[in-house]
């Protein structure tokens, strides 16, 4: 059977946030066009590598993006909307610290601060904060 990282890990990010964010109101495993409530979580895979090495166990790390979005409706919204993200930041951030947190998904998890932007859609103005996550799993194989 062929190995599920992406999807397990996805997953298994998307437990860890539901499970355990208070400030996050929707979460998705994948690109939405419209939000149930906000902030929002958007979980995307972004990226992944392989190091193989001369030891039995080998590494493989999957990259994803967690995006927030929180929406401005009004520009006198705006320091409320930052304060929003703020805290859904601070808290999304300790949610990924320190090894076994995504259990067996993957062994270490390393959360980088990303960048901060506004999105206008067709449906408003929203504030995005887009982290990044490294997910290292290792691996054994034979030779």
């Amino acid at each position: 059977m062929a190995a599920t990282y992406f999807k397990d890990i996805r997953a298994a990010i998307k437990k860890l946030i539901d499970d355990n964010a208070d400030t996050i109101q929707e979460v998705y495993s994948y690109e939405r066009s419209t939000f149930g409530g906000f902030p929002a979580v958007v979980i995307a895979p972004s990226d992944n590598e392989a190091e193989y090495g001369s030891t039995t166990n080998d590494k493989l790390t999957f990259v994803f993006k967690i995006k927030i979005y929180n929406e401005v409706a009004k520009e006198a919204e705006h320091e409320e909307a930052e304060e929003v993200m703020e805290g859904a930041v601070d808290e999304l951030l300790s949610l990924f610290l320190g090894r076994g947190v995504l259990g067996s998904a993957c062994e270490w998890v390393t959360p980088v601060p990303g960048t901060w932007y506004y999105e206008e859609r067709a449906n408003g103005l929203y504030r995005v904060a887009e982290l990044t996550i490294k997910c290292v799993k290792h691996i054994s194989h034979t030779v």
